[in-house]
This record gives structure tokens, sequence and C-alpha cells, in this order.
């Protein structure tokens, strides 16, 4: 009982120190994990970042505790690497929006968790490299990128990107992390250079554009992959990288007349996972659509004029949620073991809805969505479903 309502009933009694202190109790977290309950308190935290009568100096000051208890309590590992970034996941994406004073103070907190899993994260893609295991270098690498970029730490970000390239450029590294995940790796380098242009140059300056000659690079990657993958030019890039799906989003593929028809899902920083899926979805004969995440507000994915619906990411991608549960009931272990950083795996689950065959493809790292995305360009539930 108390492992499923104490939290409820310490914010409904406004007991803010004791909060702090449970959700700082290490034994409690991890039991929770455990028994597969970590969405069960990610809405309980929720709540919490939500609930009308705290102030927000009580906020700062429960998360501080938890950081605080997280930071110091915890050796260099995946698992605290994976709350560090779970809690600023929560901070940031699901306590709120626009610019009022609590999601500020949100913003704020949210960069003390991210900067302290950088450094985490640093650690830990060192230590897994200099014992040469690529898995899990690439996938703290990765995570070092991610976070200083969501922190707006542009110099870091840099820095992390240019590490995991080095990683990816390396002799004997899987084709797809020397593509697809150098790709993904060069695409976060090019939105940190800008936004590091834009803060060191003068009024009387213009900032050096090292990002469009990034673009450049990357589509070069792109057609020596597959000279018909779809290539975006800057402009189009710098979109995706700023996240306006209403002006970059890939309209209805060109293809007049197609074998099937087909629907890809996903925000823009699944872009390089959704340009490669498009690309293929193409090439196998089908007239495909790329849908931004925040604008699919279906909680049924069929359509009968649709015979495939790829979703890029899971419950973390805004709009996703409400489908993600024909995905996790149809495969719950492995929908939780996907969505943790003391996970390596790529995941496609399936699920049927109508006439409409339905594929998530994701995991706990983008690498492992990039590696999941082309993996089911080859998936024999794919072909079945598009040749029906």
């Amino acid at each position: 009982y108390a492992r499923h309502y104490l939290i409820f009933h310490l914010i409904r009694a406004g007991m803010w120190d004791e909060l702090g202190v449970a959700l700082s109790n290490l034994d409690y977290l991890r039991e929770r994990r455990e028994n597969g309950e970590q969405y069960a308190l990610q809405s309980e935290v929720v709540e919490i970042l939500q609930f009308p009568e705290i102030r927000e100096a009580d906020l700062e000051a429960l998360f501080s505790t938890v950081h605080e208890a997280l930071v110091t309590g915890l050796e260099a590992s995946d698992e605290k690497a994976d709350w560090l970034d779970t809690f600023a996941f929560w901070l940031v994406e699901r306590g709120g929006s626009g610019d009022d004073d609590r999601s500020s103070k949100l913003r704020e907190l949210s960069r003390r968790f991210d900067a302290s899993c950088a450094s985490v994260a640093g650690e830990l893609r060192d230590a897994y490299w200099s014992r040469r295991d690529v898995d899990w270098a690439l996938r703290f690498a990765e995570l070092a990128s991610w976070v200083t970029q969501r922190a707006g730490l542009a110099e870091q970000c840099v820095a992390a990107c240019r590490e995991a390239e080095a990683i990816c450029s390396s002799s004997g590294i899987e084709e797809i992390y020397a593509t697809l995940g150098l790709i993904e790796f060069m695409r976060v380098r090019a939105r940190a250079a800008r936004v590091l242009a834009a803060e060191t140059a003068s009024d009387q300056e213009q900032p050096a554009d090292e990002a469009a000659a990034i673009y450049e690079t990357i589509n070069e990657l792109l057609s020596k992959r597959d000279q018909r993958a779809w290539q975006p030019g800057p402009e189009q890039w710098r979109l995706l990288e700023d996240d306006e799906p209403r002006r970059v989003l890939r309209p209805r593929s060109a293809r007049r007349r197609g074998r099937f028809r087909a629907r890809v899902v996903s925000n823009t920083h699944d872009c390089v996972a959704a340009i490669w899926l498009i690309s293929s979805l193409e090439e196998l004969g089908g007239r495909v659509e790329w849908v931004h995440s925040r604008r699919f507000r279906s909680v049924d994915f069929s359509d009968p004029e649709v015979q495939v619906t790829v979703l890029i990411g899971g419950p973390k991608a805004p709009g996703l949620a409400p489908v993600a549960r024909y995905f996790r009931e149809a495969d719950y272990d492995s929908f939780l073991r996907a969505y943790s950083a003391t996970e390596f795996v790529p995941m496609i689950l399936a699920a049927m809805k109508g006439d409409t065959r339905g594929f998530m493809v994701g995991g706990p790292s983008k690498l492992n969505t990039l590696v999941a995305a082309d993996l089911l360009t080859r998936d024999p539930r794919l072909l079945e479903a598009i040749q029906g």
C-alpha cells in the first residue's frame, strides 16, 4: 500500500519535506522500478509538478534534495545516469508549459540534473570505450550529447558530439554506427554549433555558419548509404533541429501511385530515423506521409486507407502516449526494457488495429532507434503488411 499510495497521500497532505525524503530514498525508487511501476511514479511526479498549492520555493527544495541524493548516494553507473536523465525529463517536459514562474523554475532545476547526468555519462563513455565496448560507449556518448543539448550547454554539447563521432569513425565499427550513427551525432553538433556561434558573435559580426558545412557532409553520407535517400537542404535541417513541424515535415510522397500507403510518426529529434524509414518505405513501393507526433492525436492508429503506421519513439514523445498503450499491451516486458538506461536494446513492437499494421521502433538510446528503424525495413511482419 505504501509503495502505491505514499506519494499520493503526501501530496494531498501538503507534506513537501516528506515528499523530498520519499523521492530521494534510493531503495524506494529501485523498488518502484523493479516492480514495473516507473510510469506510475512518473504520473505521481507530474502531479507534484502541476499541483497548484505547492510553491516554487518548495519545489526547488524538494527536487534539490532528490538531486543531492542521486549525486552523492550513487556511484557513476548506468543507474545514476538513468535517474538523473529521468528526473530532468520529468521536470522540463512534464512540469507545465509557457513562461510562467513555475516553468522557469522547473527548467532551471532540470538543467541541474542534466549537467550532473552529462558528467556521469562522460565518465561512463570513456570507461566503456577504454574497454572497447562500443555499444555501451556510444550509448553514453549519445546521452552526454542529448542532456547537454537539452540543458542549453552548447559548448559541452559540441565536445560530447565530437567524442561520439570519433567512436563512430573508428575502424571496425558496425556499419549502422559508421553511417546513421555518425549522422545522428553530426546533426546534434550542427545545432549546438549554431547556438554557440550566436552566443559568441559580437553585434557587428555574423556568426560563422559551421552548421551549413555539417549539413552538407550529412547529405553526402546519406547519399552514400542510399542514392535515393531524401536529403534536406540547409534551411530544412535548421527547421528540423528547431523542431518546427508545421514548416518542415515532408508531405505525402510524390509518388502518384504506390502499392501501399504508409505513415511515419515522430518528432523531429528522431528525424534521421524518420528520413531513413521514409526512403526505405518509398523504395518498397509506398506512398509515405511524415506526421509530427504532436499532431498525431488519434488514440486508434487504424485507417482503412493506410496499411502501415510506424511510430518512432515512445511514451516520452508528445502525442504518442495514448497510442503507446497498444504496444505496451502487446509486449509489456520489452516495452519497459526499452526505456531504461540499464538496457541497450533496439525495440520493434507490433500491433494490429483494423486493417492497419502498427509498428513502434525505439530504445533507450537514439542509436537503438536507428538500429530498430533499419531492422524494420527487413522485418517479415512489415513485408507481410505491405504485400497484403
